[in-house]
């Protein structure tokens, strides 16, 4: 903290600034000198001095430019604060649809869309498919990918001793066996069947942490149940085409913790950044709104009282202001030897940086 002396030319109008004046150090013949007081005009030069900068402020409100790929979870907040602010932040829920097509054999496709070539030989072909990674948790590395392939019930088997089905379960590179879905469907079915029985076998597998219902007469449309990002669709040899993605793990509020814990006596203000384990591009730009109180003292370091409503106080190089309270102050001198602490500005949105005071041609300035 340095000190400089010199301000321009007083400013003697009069505003109203509020201050909470309380006399913390009061010289033992105060009454004594209060009775030499006969003049309420002080002409003297008086000496004071500034003291005690601070700017404590509070964390009143949290902010932020939308990051991607993220989880939800908790805010970090940097230990400049007496109470350290607790918080969180939410993220979107990625959805996805997909548009089916029919099974129903034509002068273009004699065979339908999802058994393209029959049988080889003696041996059925690979049935039609594609994946998806389901979300199973609110945390990084908790895909699942799963397989959903399409079984085509022919109406004229060619051969019943090779079962009811033109199609093999796929088996593309990553798959698990174990989460394979089969669809079946049946030369001849339309869009809205095939798509009335995708969603039968994808509801029918409790593990999936998606929501699923119709979109339109030949769409799917899948919602996540865990919010966070996920690459909703790997497309594989199926006709189906996905339509739409909302991407999830969009940063889409953050919010302080419980009422009275948003963070006090700040020294300055915190960086807030997301939790370590909560994913994420790097890009998001959390900030931390802050209110200060602007807080200093006065002492009377001469030998003669000063008339409190006769201080005049700048702040941040602002206006200059008569020193006065609210309510009134009951006393009118500041006495020799006196302290008096002064609390300005409550819930300004600017730190402190510079104080000045000046009173019948003294002039003192401080900055942070």
């Amino acid at each position: 903290m340095g000190s400089s002396v010199g301000i321009g030319a007083l400013i003697m109008g009069v505003t109203l600034l509020s201050v909470f004046a309380v006399a913390t150090t009061v010289i033992s013949n105060q009454a004594a000198v209060a009775l030499e007081v006969t003049d309420p005009d002080v002409i003297d030069k008086p000496e004071l001095s500034l003291s005690n900068l601070a700017n404590p402020g509070t964390v009143t409100n949290v902010v932020f430019t939308q990051g991607t790929d993220y989880f939800p979870g908790a805010l970090v907040f940097s230990d400049v604060c007496d109470v350290v602010p607790t918080g969180s932040f939410t993220v979107t829920t990625e959805d996805f649809r997909f548009r089916t097509f029919d099974e129903v054999a034509d002068g273009l496709d004699p065979i339908g869309n999802y058994n393209d070539t029959g049988w080889i030989g003696l041996h059925p072909t690979v049935g039609d498919y594609f994946q998806f990674n389901d979300l199973i948790a609110e945390a990084p590395g908790s895909e699942e990918r799963w397989t959903v392939w399409y079984s085509v019930n022919p109406s004229l088997n060619p051969d019943p001793g090779f079962g009811v089905s033109t199609d093999e379960a796929p088996s593309p590179a990553g798959s698990d066996p174990s989460r394979m879905i089969e669809v079946n469907i049946d030369e001849g079915d339309d869009a809205e069947q095939v798509r009335d029985k995708t969603i039968n076998a994808l509801q029918s597998t409790p593990a999936i942490q998606i929501t699923w219902t119709t979109f339109a007469t030949d769409q799917v449309n899948g919602v996540y149940d865990n919010s966070g990002p996920v690459s909703s669709w790997v497309g594989g040899n199926s006709p189906l085409v996905l339509e739409a993605t909302t991407p999830g793990g969009v940063i889409d509020s953050a919010s302080l913790g419980l009422p009275n814990n948003g963070g006090s006596g700040c020294s300055t203000q915190p960086d807030v950044d997301a939790c370590a384990s909560c994913g994420g591009a790097g890009d998001e730009d959390f900030l931390a709104v802050m209110e200060w109180d602007y807080r200093f003292d006065i002492t009377n370091d001469g030998g003669t009282p000063v008339k409190l409503s006769e201080i005049f106080t700048t702040i941040n190089g602002g206006s200059t202001e008569v020193l006065s309270s609210t309510p009134a102050f009951t006393v009118e001198y500041l006495f020799p030897g006196e302290t008096i602490n002064v609390i300005k500005d409550e819930n300004t949105p600017d730190s402190l940086e510079r104080v000045a005071i000046s009173s019948h041609g003294m002039n003192v300035a401080v900055e942070m």
